[in-house]
């Protein structure tokens, strides 16, 4: 990711955002194999989920996490411009080139685990219906 700051307000919502993806990766091995468990959809999800997030984020941390000063400039204009005093508008953006590195780790993690909280439940649910189906019909008593 070119723009730096974008990787704060992911951190809000990166559970979000790795829930829909971590379908995928449990979706396409459940076609090859309809009877893996919940652990197994974990694994997959969050394998191959984390894998692909870990390569933006390493390459911001690589390069250093920096924002640009035209749109810390244009941040601090509009909430100076909101009324915001500019010893608040300072803390705030000092705060915010303080966690960025953080908030890149921390995106990464919870995109990575919450893709594969949702690759068990649909590995899970899966599991089930097929187990389910096997099942021999109960006895009249």
């Amino acid at each position: 990711m070119v723009r730096h700051e974008l990787w704060v307000p992911m951190c809000c919502c990166a559970g979000f955002l790795g829930a829909p993806l971590g379908m995928l990766p449990a979706a396409l091995v459940l076609r090859k194999d309809p009877h893996l468990g919940s652990a197994s959809g974990f694994a997959v999800s969050f394998i191959s989920i984390g894998l692909g997030v870990i390569v933006p984020a390493a390459v911001t941390l690589w390069h250093g996490f920096r924002i640009d000063d035209l749109a810390l400039d244009m941040l601090r204009d509009e909430w100076l411009q909101q009324g915001v005093s500019k010893v608040e508008v300072d803390k705030v953006l000092d705060g915010l080139l303080g966690v960025g590195p953080m908030s890149v780790v921390a995106t990464a993690a919870i995109a990575a685990l919450s893709a594969g909280v949702i690759g068990a439940v649909v590995a899970g649910l899966t599991d089930r219906r097929h187990r389910r189906r096997a099942l021999p019909p109960p006895v009249p008593s």
